[in-house]
């Protein structure tokens, strides 16, 4: 089923006479729900798995069938299980290299494997549908984890992570382990 439309509260901020917001929240906002809402993507998953597409009639949205399901609905909640756990929220805010990025990939596809062969027959996939479940999840998971390679999504949206130390003199007294500062 397709999901509807999610809203989400406005703050209220001053606005300018010209009706221009000063802070531009909003803007930033929006964008910021948009770019790491994953929703639309697990749910455009979701379909490819059931056998469904969107369609657009008269401008009105639809659900249509195609073709057969490559997996019941048992099958199509474990898989999407393991694909939740590659797009979210969170693993899109990553820092990750070239080499972290092709492991989780290949991870990823040694998982879904594994749980097809192991439950492939118990989920109603056809043993020629299971390479196919493989390779629709495989690309777009690559592009949506690329997002974070060498932090370019979050640089993209002004958030860096920035480390900071402080070497604080030794000062007399006692400390965790016992007695700290200059020996007498």
């Amino acid at each position: 089923m397709y999901a509807e439309d999610q809203s989400f509260d406005q703050p209220d901020y001053p606005q300018e006479e010209k009706g221009h917001d000063i802070y531009q929240p909003t803007t930033s906002a929006d964008a910021l729900r948009f770019r790491i809402n994953t929703q639309p993507l697990i749910e455009e998953i979701r379909r490819i798995l059931k056998g469904e597409e969107l369609t657009i009639d008269n401008g009105i949205v639809q659900v249509r069938k195609f073709g057969k399901p490559l997996l019941n609905s048992e099958g199509v909640g474990k898989i999407l299980s393991i694909v939740k756990s590659h797009i979210n929220s969170h693993t899109v805010q990553g820092n990750l290299d070239t080499d972290q990025l092709n492991m989780i990939i290949k991870n990823l596809k040694q998982k879904l494997a594994l749980s097809l062969a192991s439950n492939g027959r118990d989920w109603q996939s056809q043993d020629s549908d299971r390479r196919v479940v493989v390779m629709n999840i495989e690309q777009p998971v690559f592009i949506f984890l690329s997002r974070c390679l060498e932090n370019k999504e979050r640089e993209s949206y002004g958030m860096k992570t920035v480390h900071q130390s402080q070497i604080m003199p030794q000062q007399r007294g006692w400390g965790f382990f016992g007695k700290r500062g200059n020996p007498e």
